[in-house]
């Protein structure tokens, strides 16, 4: 028995009728490009959350967190969102989600073990949510198509309480497994699984810093992104968004101010990064992938201007290191954690080098090893 389910006996007095593992996902190139519903470069890893459910005989819904050692409760009269409830609020999202899709849901007792941790890049906030509905859907309605199950999330997602979920993150969690990365197709909620090997460590870096950049900061700068994208459709309508080029922002006569021009740059290179890393990796060419996640990171710094000289720093010693080693910043830039490719016979420089980071920047940082994973399953 895991656990989590035993966790879940002693505190509901019964086992769980359903189990889920979710791998922990990011994208790794083209998160900030999906305001245009384009495809993305995404993994999971083995930072696993897990989740149980089982039924009650009331109407009650019932929230536990072993990790936090935290309950909330809820009913379904009563279910709204709280702020005092936090995590819990992402659970009871997801149970809106499928309670306006007509469900039935009579009383729930679930119980959530998270072993993401808090500043890796990866949003365990959503992670829970979308296990929640996955276990809903597998409990009570397998036969529900991609489609409609992306469909009802959405619900919850824009009507309980406001957080980012976008096509490419549901491909990202439904499509990643162990030794491949996911190459989203937002448009029809598809992906494809590009096997990777070879002798490279995936490592995620925490800087040590709480926060990067403000939500509202990024979220405007991608507004304006997305108006000047909406002024190039209209003066180029049969032209897609895929195929722009960096000579479109001259020649298509759209007047930006400079800060909008090196965030579209930046935006336009990216949707080519992702058709570039993905198409390296289908080759193995691992010299080329890694040319195009070091040069997406130099787009973060010098176009978006969302990295800053702690994460700088650390990308950097990466891409000094000998033979196809790369390093990127994750996580729309909110978080400073570095998704990094390193060769094993150099890992232990890079720690070396971390001592030294440590007495520039007094941040402590840490480091995830980690392996690619099924993103999501029953078990």
């Amino acid at each position: 028995m895991l656990e989590i389910e035993k966790f879940h006996k002693q505190e509901y007095g019964v086992l769980p009728e359903i189990t889920v593992i979710h791998g922990g996902s990011f994208h790794i190139l083209g998160e900030l490009c999906d305001f245009l519903n384009l495809p993305t470069l995404s993994v999971s890893v083995n930072l696993p959350l897990y989740l149980c459910l089982s039924p009650r005989k009331d109407s009650g819904y019932r929230f536990y967190d072993p990790v936090l050692q935290e309950s909330r409760r809820s009913t379904f009269s009563g279910l709204k969102f709280k702020k005092e409830d936090r995590w819990a609020n992402y659970l009871k999202a997801a149970i809106y989600s499928f309670l306006k899709y007509g469900l039935d849901l009579k009383g729930l007792n679930v119980s959530v073990f998270s072993g993401i941790p808090h500043n890796c890049g990866i949003d365990s906030g959503v992670a829970m949510f979308f296990c929640m509905g996955f276990a809903l859907k597998n409990l009570y309605v397998p036969e529900m198509s991609n489609e409609n199950f992306y469909s009802v999330l959405r619900e919850g997602c824009d009507n309980f309480m406001s957080f980012h979920f976008s096509s490419a993150d549901f491909c990202k969690f439904m499509g990643g497994r162990e030794g491949c990365f996911v190459l989203t197709n937002p448009k029809d909620k598809s992906w494809e699984k590009i096997p990777v090997s070879g002798d490279e460590m995936i490592v995620l870096t925490d800087s040590g810093l709480s926060f990067l950049s403000s939500k509202s900061e990024i979220e405007l700068r991608e507004n304006k992104c997305s108006i000047a994208f909406s002024k190039f459709k209209k003066v180029l309508p049969g032209v897609s968004p895929e195929d722009y080029t960096p000579d479109i922002i001259s020649e298509s006569g759209v007047v930006l101010s400079e800060e909008e021009r090196r965030a579209v740059l930046y935006i336009i290179r990216e949707i080519q990064a992702v058709k570039e890393g993905g198409a390296a990796l289908q080759k193995s060419d691992l010299a080329g992938f890694s040319k195009v996640i070091n040069n997406s990171h130099q787009g973060l710094r010098d176009l978006f201007e969302i990295s800053c000289p702690e994460v700088d720093w650390l990308v950097r010693r990466v891409q000094e290191l000998e033979g196809t080693s790369c390093s990127r910043l994750i996580g729309r830039g909110l978080r400073g954690c570095t998704f990094s490719m390193i060769k094993k016979e150099v890992f232990d420089i890079y720690m070396e080098k971390l001592d030294e980071y440590e007495r520039i920047f007094g941040f402590h940082p840490a480091i995830y090893r980690v392996k690619t994973s099924d993103s999501i399953k029953i078990i």
